[in-house]
């Protein structure tokens, strides 16, 4: 029987692990999808849902799969943090040989996962191309020409969707498009992915309706640019510097919060927004206060979470502005020429205006033309 293998924290499992899955399953004629959650990812942040939560959100949402299907809880029973060349030996020895199903997003990282030579030596990798991840033949080229091992690529270009943007939407309390109505039920009903409504609820509290909009659009992109150049930021840094980004869009500040220079201007949110997510939300994160206190203006020596809040402020999903698609493409493509050139054009437009350039964004110029 010709099984595939499909792990990952599925943390919530969406569309696109449906839609992979089944691509999989047709092209390569397999009988059996074992599905195996993980319990304590080694290449990620514990999972936010329990283990027990996520298994029963697959058997909802792979219900009526065309073949056999089942849920492997085989990371929960070892008790610790799992890897998958771990794995994969306890897989084979109840289910034979197997192939293992990744997503393109990961098949451009695999060389970063812990000794992938032995999974090589013990299962055929399957992929698909993902939407933004345009190198699989390059990733696959790459895995032969070093390890040897040939990778199957699969005719399906899966869409650009991650667990990571569902989970932000579901705090934000949207009911994302890639999540199946039955497990979106289960994440209501059981309260899951919760832990930010009082967050939410008080920074609402700070913004118009369309302001909100646009944090939401903005936190979702830094959350996606994150997972797709793997930059390994903090997921709860990202989302908070982002969320509180312009929470102080409508706050008038005074020489405790802002800088003389800027009261007034157009950047002055940023520093005031820094100062509010201090004193009114405790955030002591010296790295979450200085993405929001730069986010207008940029400065030099940026960090990459200064960078992130940043750029996906100008890229901002409900964007619409002349030019804003070539630059959210530039910053998908390629994260540090990205940023470069967002820095470089926001910068032209501000002198074009005829509006007064801040010190700090000139500055930021010319240590990006030096660096």
């Amino acid at each position: 029987m010709k099984t595939i293998v499909f792990g990952g924290a599925f943390d919530p499992v969406h569309s696109e692990h449906i839609s992979l899955a089944s691509a999989a399953v047709k092209e390569l004629g397999a009988q059996k999808l074992v599905l195996v959650p993980t319990f304590s990812p080694g290449h990620k942040s514990n999972a936010e849902a329990s283990f027990s939560d996520r298994a029963e959100m697959l058997k909802l949402a792979f219900s009526d799969f065309p073949v056999q299907t089942e849920i492997s809880d085989v990371e929960r029973t070892s008790g610790k943090t799992n890897y998958t060349f771990e794995i994969l030996p306890l897989i084979e020895k109840k289910y034979g040989e197997v192939f293992y199903l990744v997503g393109g997003d990961s098949l451009e990282h695999f060389s970063t996962w812990r000794h992938p030579e032995k999974i090589l030596e013990l299962t055929t990798l399957v992929a698909d191309q993902r939407e933004g991840f345009e190198n699989s033949e390059k990733s696959a080229a790459e895995i032969f020409e070093r390890y040897g091992k040939k990778v199957i690529l699969l005719d399906h270009v899966g869409k650009r969707v991650s667990s990571g943007e569902i989970k932000a939407e579901l705090y934000f309390s949207e009911k994302p498009e890639g999540i199946p109505a039955a497990v979106y039920d289960y994440i209501r009903k059981n309260k899951l992915y919760s832990r930010y409504d009082a967050f939410i609820e008080k920074l609402k509290g700070y913004l118009t309706d369309k302001r909100f909009l646009h944090t939401k659009c903005v936190t979702c992109c830094a959350i996606a640019l994150n997972s797709r150049h793997n930059l390994k930021l903090d997921y709860d840094k990202v989302f908070v510097a982002a969320a509180l980004h312009d929470v102080s869009k409508y706050v008038k500040g005074d020489e405790n919060s802002c800088p003389k220079d800027a009261l007034g201007s157009p950047v002055e949110h940023q520093f005031v927004g820094a100062y509010v997510a201090e004193h009114d939300f405790g955030i002591t994160d010296p790295e979450i206060l200085s993405a929001i206190a730069c986010h207008t203006t940029g400065k030099e020596n940026m960090s990459l979470l200064d960078k992130l809040v940043y750029s996906a402020d100008v890229v901002s999903y409900e964007r619409d502005y002349e030019g804003v698609t070539e630059l959210r493409a530039a910053i998908f493509d390629d994260f540090e020429k990205g940023f470069r050139k967002i820095l470089y054009e926001n910068y032209l437009h501000v002198a074009k205006s005829g509006d007064p350039v801040y010190p700090l964004t000139t500055k930021a110029v010319r240590y990006y033309e030096e660096n």
